[in-house]
């Protein structure tokens, strides 16, 4: 990684000659987005690294910080105004989001990379322990069950 104190979203207008939004997402420590998403009401979906134990939650699958790096997961609502929702992903090792998708029923897939022998895993994972080496690769589904607002995460609409 390299020094990025905090990690920003811009959405430009549809010819790109101003801003729709633009807002920072972070905590106190280091973050960098590698992966972003769009749903089709233009909510944003971000994952990727923080070190900071602060990183701004909402309705989170993981709270706290676990240490080392942590991926993060968060969804942005269409106007770049609020968190719909914010979480950590990660154990005590160096986790890092990578690729982010959408799915047509509103389901979100991040996979990355962990060094943590205690990430986080489900019950009947394929996978559910570390395999060993210096890294795995890691994939997560966050179910649309679990958005609060899942059209627009906007109920000012």
């Amino acid at each position: 990684t390299f020094p990025c104190p905090d990690s920003f979203l811009t959405k430009l207008n549809r010819d790109g000659t101003g801003l729709v939004y633009s807002t920072y997402l972070g905590g106190s420590g280091d973050e960098i987005i590698l992966g972003t998403a769009v749903d089709p009401v233009g909510n944003a979906y971000v994952n990727g690294l923080t070190f900071s134990n602060d990183f701004p939650t909402l309705n989170p699958y993981q709270a706290a910080y676990a240490g080392g790096g942590d991926a993060f997961m968060a969804k942005l609502n269409r106007h770049g105004t609020r968190l719909v929702y914010s979480t950590y992903l990660g154990g005590s090792g160096d986790d890092e989001g990578g690729a982010i998708v959408l799915d047509s029923r509103g389901n979100v897939y991040v996979e990355g990379v962990t060094t943590s022998t205690n990430f986080p895993t489900t019950l009947n994972a394929f996978q559910p322990a570390f395999g060993g080496g210096f890294s795995d690769a890691f994939v997560a589904k966050i179910s649309r069950s679990h958005d609060n607002n899942p059209d627009d995460g906007d109920e000012d609409d």
